[in-house]
């Protein structure tokens, strides 16, 4: 680093700070303005306004975030994809054409409800723009040579800009880096957990599709296989932080065998359980 970067930054953090403490007076200024919180209440408010968007994150951390945490810890997503989160964007889905209300975390879906890409609401609290990655995966994929599972990679859309008073994804602006994959669980396989990941990117640069300074060696290309998927490598290779997370759950149903049919999936594997002989079949 050059020396005379270093006024630069100084700068750049005094700004940041003293836009903090603006925002700070401006929230205390109207916190306690009964027309403020009747607004907020009633649900006819702007979330570009800071007292709002405070209101907004305190709800969130009391209900919803409680909620997210629970199942993910619970259901074993935490740490099955990732060590661990703690969340500072409310992040919501539903899929398109079924229904206009976000699902709960968790929540069991037909598979020909999830054969098109979820739509996203990433929900942030303060007032600058981000570019977001989000990453969907299947940490339950059977892995038949090692008697184990294995993750499958599902989706990556990657740039997506996110601002406080704009929280829906538009894909249109963002780039697919890998096109969604609609879950197909194979039969016998049991419900398979789909963890979307929500990553900020960096300084707010686009991601680059390469190995950032300063990291161990990584074949890059690998980081982008969707099986047996790193989601791990991948966030530390382009120095994502994650910031949100979301997921729901498919099984084997009626619509499984369509979905692979249509999208060209192949037929899938039948699962049974081992049956151990009794017994007596080893008696001399």
């Amino acid at each position: 680093m050059q020396d005379r970067d270093i006024p630069d930054q100084k700068s750049r953090a005094d700004a940041y700070l003293a836009s903090v403490e603006i925002e700070k007076l401006r929230i205390n200024a109207e916190i306690s303005n009964p027309e403020v919180i009747h607004q907020f209440n009633s649900g006819n408010f702007d979330m570009k306004f800071p007292v709002y968007r405070f209101l907004a994150q305190q709800r969130w951390e009391k209900n919803d975030r409680l909620l997210l945490m629970d199942r993910l810890e619970n259901m074993k997503v935490i740490p099955d994809t990732m060590p661990t989160l703690y969340p500072r964007v409310d992040t919501k889905l539903r899929f398109p054409g079924r229904s206009t209300h976000w699902i709960d975390p968790g929540r069991i879906m037909s598979t020909g409800v999830t054969a098109q890409a979820p739509e996203f609401s990433i929900q942030i609290f303060e007032d600058a723009a981000k570019l977001y990655t989000i990453v969907i995966v299947d940490p339950d994929t059977p892995d038949i040579e090692s008697d184990t599972y294995k993750t499958t990679l599902h989706y990556i859309l990657a740039d997506v800009r996110i601002s406080g008073n704009e929280p829906l994804v538009d894909k249109a602006t963002a780039r697919e880096l890998i096109p969604y994959l609609p879950p197909h669980p194979e039969k016998n396989s049991g419900y398979h957990r789909y963890a979307v990941w929500v990553f900020e990117q960096p300084d707010g640069e686009r991601l680059a599709v390469q190995q950032r300074k300063g990291k161990d060696p990584v074949n890059v290309e690998s980081l982008l296989e969707r099986d047996r998927f790193d989601i791990r490598l991948f966030r530390s290779a382009h120095g994502l932080k994650a910031v949100g997370a979301h997921f729901w759950r498919n099984g084997y149903d009626s619509m499984t065998e369509g979905v692979r049919e249509k999208f060209g999936l192949g037929p899938g594997n039948v699962y049974t359980h081992k049956r151990f002989q009794h017994y007596e079949d080893y008696r001399e």
